[in-house]
C-alpha cells in the first residue's frame, strides 16, 4: 500500500489544484480596477503540448506612461 499512496495524493493535488485556478474572466475582472494607468495586464490561456489543460496566465508590468 506504501507505493501506492504517493502517486495518488500527487494525482489528487493536482486535480484539486486545477479546479482551483482562476478563469480568464474572473482575472479580468481582478485586475479591471488595479492600476488602470501605471500598469499594463495581460491575460490569457496556453495550451502546453501534449496537455489537454491550457495553462492561464496574468502578466502586470508597469506603462510607459
Amino acid at each position: 500500500m506504501v507505493p501506492v499512496a504517493p502517486p495518488l495524493v500527487l494525482l489528487f493535488d493536482s486535480l484539486v489544484s486545477c479546479l482551483r485556478t482562476y478563469s480568464v474572466a474572473e482575472l479580468e475582472n481582478m485586475t479591471k480596477d488595479i492600476g488602470k494607468k501605471t500598469y499594463i495586464w495581460e491575460i490569457g490561456e496556453i495550451k502546453s503540448p501534449g496537455s489537454p489543460i491550457a495553462v492561464t496566465y496574468l502578466l502586470g508590468y508597469p506603462s510607459e506612461n
